[in-house]
C-alpha cells in the first residue's frame, strides 16, 4: 500500500509552487494566525499549529522539500502491484545509471539510447536531476529543440536550481552557433540574448544556493558571452573570467577567455609600442631630412657664392682684356713707342686667353682664338714691314735686324701668352670646381 502522507499544502492551503523561503514565510504567518485563536478556538488552533510546526520539518531546505513533493506525489498514485512497481523501478535505475555513464565517457550516442530506454520506465516527473541528464545528452547530439523540451521541465520542478539554468544558458549558445552557421543573423542575436540572460539567472541562483561549482563554470558562459556577442563589454567579460579561474571553472573556459583577453592586451600593447615607435622614427627621418635639406640648402648657397665671385671675376677681367686690347688698337694711331703697344697688346691677350678657358664660369667662345690669330698675323705682317720700310730707307741691316730681333721677342711672348694664359685659367677653374664640389 502507498503511504499515507499528510498533505500539508491543502491541509494549510498553501501553494506548492512556493519556494522554501516563502513557504516558511507563510507557515510564520499562519503560526500567529493561529495563536491568536487558541483563546476562542483552542482544540482546532491546537491542532493547525501542530501541523504547522511538522510543516516546518518537511520544508527545512529544497532537498527535504523535493523529498516530501516526491513521496506525496508517490502516495497520491493509485495502488499497482509492488513486484511491478520494483520492477520498474530496477530497469529505470539500471537505464538511468548507463545513460549516465556512457554520457561521461562521452559516448553520446550510446546515452541517448540508455536515456530512451529510461524514460520508458520514468514515473517520478518530480525528478529534475533526470531531466537535466536527459537535456545534457541531448544538447551533445545536436538535437537542441528535445533539449531545451526536457531542461525547461527540470527548471519546473525546481526553478532554483542554478545548474538547470546552466544547461539551459548552454543550449541556447548552440541554437545561437546553429543560427549563425544557417546564417539566420535575427535569430542568432536572439538566442544570443536569451543566452546571456539565461546565464545570469543562473549565477543568482547557484549565488543564492552557494553553489560554487555552478557559480565557476556559469562565470565561464558569462565571459565567453560578453566577450563573443553583441552588445560586447570585455571589462565584463575579464572580471567574470577572472571570477571563474578564483572559483575553479573546472570546464576551463574563464581561463580560455582569459587568456584571450590578455594576449588582446599584449597584441595592442604591442600595436601601440610599434605606433609609437614608427612615429618616433617618423619625426626622426622628418628632423634628419629638413636638416639635410637645410644643409643641402647652406651648401647650395655656399657653392652658389663661389659660383658668382668666380662669374664676377671672370666678367672684371674678360672686360679688361677687351679694354686693353681696344687701347692697343687706338695706340697704333698715337706716336707712343711700339714697346707700349705691344705690351697692351700681350696684356689684353692674356686676360682673354685666361677668361677664356675658365671653365663654365669663362666665355667660352671663338674671339679669344680670333684675337690670337690677328695679333700674330699683325706681328708678322709688322715685323716683314718694318724690315722691309728700313730696308727701303737706307738704313744698314743692323737697325733690320734689331727691328727683327725686337719683333721676333714679342712674337715669342705671344705664342707663349697664347698658350700660357688658358693654362694658368683652367688650372684656375679647375681650383674653383674643387672647391665647390668639396662642399
Amino acid at each position: 500500500m502507498p503511504e499515507v502522507i499528510v498533505d500539508y499544502y491543502e491541509e494549510l492551503s498553501i501553494s506548492s509552487s512556493l519556494s522554501v523561503p516563502e513557504l516558511n514565510s507563510e507557515l510564520s504567518r499562519l503560526e500567529t494566525v493561529w495563536k491568536r485563536r487558541e483563546i476562542t478556538n483552542p482544540e482546532k488552533a491546537t491542532k493547525m499549529i501542530v501541523l504547522i510546526s511538522d510543516a516546518r520539518k518537511v520544508f527545512q531546505n529544497d532537498t527535504s522539500k523535493r523529498e516530501y513533493d516526491k513521496r506525496l506525489a508517490e502516495s497520491k498514485k493509485p495502488h499497482q502491484d509492488k513486484k511491478v512497481v520494483n520492477q520498474r523501478s530496477e530497469s529505470f535505475a539500471r537505464w538511468h545509471e548507463d545513460a549516465l555513464n556512457y554520457y561521461r565517457n562521452g559516448q553520446y550516442d550510446l546515452a541517448r539510447t540508455a536515456i530512451d530506454r529510461a524514460f520508458q520506465f520514468f514515473s517520478d516527473s518530480s525528478d529534475g536531476d533526470f531531466y537535466d541528464l536527459a537535456a545534457n545528452i541531448y544538447e551533445q547530439n545536436g538535437q537542441y529543440d528535445t533539449a531545451l523540451s526536457y531542461i525547461n521541465n527540470a527548471i519546473v520542478v525546481d526553478n532554483q536550481n542554478g545548474k538547470y539554468y546552466l544547461t539551459k544558458s548552454i543550449i541556447l549558445a548552440d541554437k545561437r552557433d546553429q543560427a549563425a552557421e544557417n546564417r539566420r543573423f535575427d535569430e542568432k542575436a536572439n538566442f544570443a540574448s536569451q543566452m546571456r540572460n539565461t546565464a545570469l539567472e543562473a549565477l543568482s541562483k547557484a549565488s543564492m544556493r552557494g553553489d560554487d561549482e555552478t557559480w565557476a563554470r556559469v562565470c565561464g558562459v558569462l565571459a565567453i558571452s560578453f566577450y563573443s556577442d553583441k552588445p560586447n563589454d570585455f571589462q565584463k567579460a575579464e572580471e567574470y573570467a577572472q571570477t571563474g579561474v578564483q572559483k575553479g571553472d573546472s570546464w576551463g573556459n574563464s581561463r580560455k577567455v582569459l587568456d584571450i583577453i590578455n594576449r588582446d592586451k599584449e597584441n595592442a600593447r604591442r600595436i601601440e609600442d610599434e605606433r609609437v615607435r614608427r612615429e618616433a622614427e617618423e619625426k626622426r627621418q622628418k628632423e634628419e631630412y629638413e636638416r639635410n635639406v637645410a644643409e643641402n640648402n647652406r651648401k647650395a648657397q655656399k657653392r652658389d657664392e663661389i659660383k658668382n665671385e668666380a662669374k664676377k671675376k671672370e666678367k672684371i677681367l674678360t672686360g679688361l682684356g677687351w679694354a686693353f686690347v681696344v687701347v692697343s688698337i687706338v695706340l697704333l694711331f698715337v706716336p707712343v713707342t711700339f714697346v707700349i703697344k705691344q705690351l697692351c697688346a700681350l696684356i689684353g691677350m692674356a686676360l682673354i686667353g685666361y677668361t677664356n678657358t675658365y671653365g663654365e664660369f669663362g666665355s667660352n667662345n671663338l674671339f679669344g682664338d680670333f684675337w690670337y690669330f690677328i695679333l700674330g698675323g699683325g706681328f708678322v705682317y709688322g715685323l716683314i714691314s718694318c724690315t722691309g720700310a728700313y730696308k727701303s730707307m737706307g738704313y744698314g741691316a743692323t737697325q733690320a735686324y734689331h727691328t727683327q730681333l725686337i719683333f721676333l721677342i714679342f712674337l715669342a711672348a705671344v705664342v707663349i701668352v697664347t698658350f700660357v694664359s688658358p693654362i694658368i685659367g683652367r688650372h684656375d677653374y679647375k681650383k674653383v670646381k674643387k672647391k665647390i664640389d668639396s662642399i
